[in-house]
């Protein structure tokens, strides 16, 4: 039995961060670390598709739990985790649940993001961001996909995310389940 990344899997990866350094698909064997409190990024300047500035206090009322998911899209992994997360919207009311999704594209096309969010069955705010953004969560310079963050209804980091595959999926919903009590 082989415990951590194949291989192949690790050839993968590095191959996508030589052909576009910038940004990398996370692999199993990345666990990022936990973000902030929410509170601390509530003030976070954000951008609605039709270009408005918006913040996180406007979107993640204190006292819910939180969902936050980066994701771009080139990202195959990030289309997975985003139709779960629309599962997951489904399953809870958005009196005790917020989730929203925040594209990091480098160069965010309208049309491309419209496709995979139609793709992916969206039922929840999604925003745009660069990469200031993603590394206020403590993601690393280089960006790797998908990112998923649970808050506690409090504000206080429950988990991250930093792949996702049957496993994380369950995690995931754990995770959820005990951030909405």
């Amino acid at each position: 039995m082989s415990i951590g990344p194949s291989r192949r899997h690790l050839l993968a990866s590095a191959g996508a961060v030589i052909a576009v350094p910038e940004v990398a698909w996370a692999t199993s064997y990345i666990v990022p670390a936990l973000p902030p409190d929410l509170d601390g990024l509530r003030g976070l300047a954000l951008t609605t598709a039709d270009g408005a500035l918006t913040t996180l206090a406007d979107l993640a009322p204190a006292g819910r739990a939180t969902v936050i998911s980066f994701w771009a899209t080139w990202c195959a992994p990030c289309l997975l985790e985003t139709r779960h997360l629309a599962q997951v919207r489904r399953r809870y009311p958005a009196s005790r649940l917020t989730i929203i999704g925040i594209n990091v594209d480098r160069t965010p096309d309208e049309g491309r993001i419209g496709d995979f969010l139609s793709r992916a069955g969206t039922n929840f705010p999604q925003l745009r961001a660069g990469r200031d953004a993603y590394r206020a969560f403590g993601g690393p310079a280089a960006i790797e996909l998908p990112r998923t963050f649970v808050f506690a209804p409090d504000g206080r980091p429950l988990a991250a995310f930093g792949v996702f595959d049957a496993v994380s999926e369950a995690e995931v919903d754990r995770a959820v389940a005990r951030a909405v009590g």
